[in-house]
């Protein structure tokens, strides 16, 4: 079976969404890998750190290039051991490569530069920053966000009561922004239960 990740237009490996596709993607290829294999579980715990580095760091973590070779060394055995059609960690690698390829590429463009920079009044930096995220997130989620995709990653969906027992001290406007974000990234659908509850639901 040929695996299948869905590219993102754009900066596609620089996004979000494209990462949590990629790493879902390595989940399903080392399905296929016996439960008592360690690597099954070392291939995603390498994945899962990939990601969590983009959130919490920068796009151009050098980190993550050291998580990037690991991985491809790890998909390397893997393929060796014929666990699974080789044709899907060829692809896997291939994907890796590539944004290992756009955080080089990144990391250039962002060196510091000798022009002088004039800063925007406070009050433009202050709406930029309220300003919503429109057809992908282009910024580095919070915290938040990211717990609540290693929550839907692990159990698939959650309720918005869910959502509020897990984040008390979080309004339900922040929570519903924070849904509609990853909606909008194309990560999960929505289904509305009742009045008051929402069912959100991870994309495949």
């Amino acid at each position: 079976m040929k695996l299948n990740i869905g590219q993102e237009g754009g900066h596609c490996s620089m996004e979000l969404s494209y990462l949590v596709k990629l790493t879902l993607a390595v989940y399903r290829v080392t399905q296929k890998i016996p439960l008592q294999e360690p690597l099954r579980y070392k291939i995603r715990e390498i994945a899962d750190k990939i990601l969590e580095e983009y959130v919490k760091s920068n796009p151009a973590s050098s980190l993550m290039l050291r998580y990037i070779d690991l991985l491809q060394a790890f998909f390397h055995i893997a393929q060796q051991e014929n666990w699974v059609n080789p044709l899907n960690f060829q692809i896997l690698s291939q994907e890796y490569q590539k944004l290992a390829q756009k955080i080089k590429t990144h990391s250039q463009k962002s060196q510091p530069s000798q022009e002088v920079i004039h800063l925007p009044p406070k009050q433009k930096i202050e709406a930029k920053e309220r300003e919503f995220v429109g057809k992908e997130i282009k910024v580095r989620p919070s915290f938040r966000q990211q717990k609540i995709l290693s929550l839907l990653k692990e159990n698939k969906q959650l309720t918005l009561s869910q959502l509020r027992k897990l984040f008390p001290q979080v309004s339900d406007r922040t929570l519903r922004r924070d849904m509609e974000s990853f909606l909008k990234a194309g990560l999960i659908s929505r289904k509305r239960m009742g009045r008051k509850d929402v069912l959100y639901t991870l994309k495949e």
